[in-house]
């Protein structure tokens, strides 16, 4: 932080100001701190930078970090425990992982084709489908990669797969959907 000790607080960059921000409250190395949407406003390397230290201080200093945040992205990435909130109840406590295999959202499958007619996949369901990309998931929590990959070889005109983790945003958006149903 010696690069900003000498600035006026008016001068500081956002992502300047978070870190003063943070260096201040960690001068008396607190067992825990709270933290309100810490990269809120932030450019790709502020965020980036914010996020390592906080990882780092949680384990070099075994610093309990508790951060509200609506960006799912940067606290799956910085967090071990995610515990959802509705209406005053917990309704989740646990990890990112878990909360996507309880909600049977493991998986997404993109694939891309040269035609703008989605394969039929048995096993899997289309969530969407643009021009020649086709966006699925598994209808069951087990994902079957090699009938998967059996039958989109039969497909002359798969150019792309992309295989990845559910947005978190799904899952928990899903989540908080039956919450409000009950």
């Amino acid at each position: 932080m010696s690069d900003i000790l000498y600035t006026f607080a008016r001068e500081l960059s956002l992502g300047q100001r978070m870190r003063a921000d943070l260096g201040m409250l960690l001068l008396h190395d607190p067992e825990m701190i709270f933290l309100d949407e810490p990269t809120l406003g932030l450019d790709v390397l502020a965020k980036r930078q914010m996020i390592n230290f906080l990882k780092k201080i949680n384990k070099h200093n075994h610093t309990t970090i508790v951060v509200t945040s609506h960006d799912m992205d940067d606290l799956e990435e910085m967090a071990e425990r995610i515990v959802l909130i509705s209406k005053g109840k917990i309704i989740y406590d646990g990890d990112f992982d878990r909360l996507r295999l309880t909600r049977g959202a493991s998986a997404r499958i993109r694939i891309t084709s040269g035609s703008p007619v989605p394969p039929e996949l048995t096993g899997m369901f289309l969530i969407k489908s643009r021009e020649n990309i086709h966006d699925y998931a598994p209808l069951s929590e087990k994902l079957d990669l090699q009938r998967l990959f059996l039958t989109l070889s039969q497909h002359d005109d798969i150019l792309d797969i992309e295989m990845r983790k559910a947005p978190i945003e799904d899952v928990i958006s899903h989540l908080y959907l039956e919450e409000l149903g009950k």
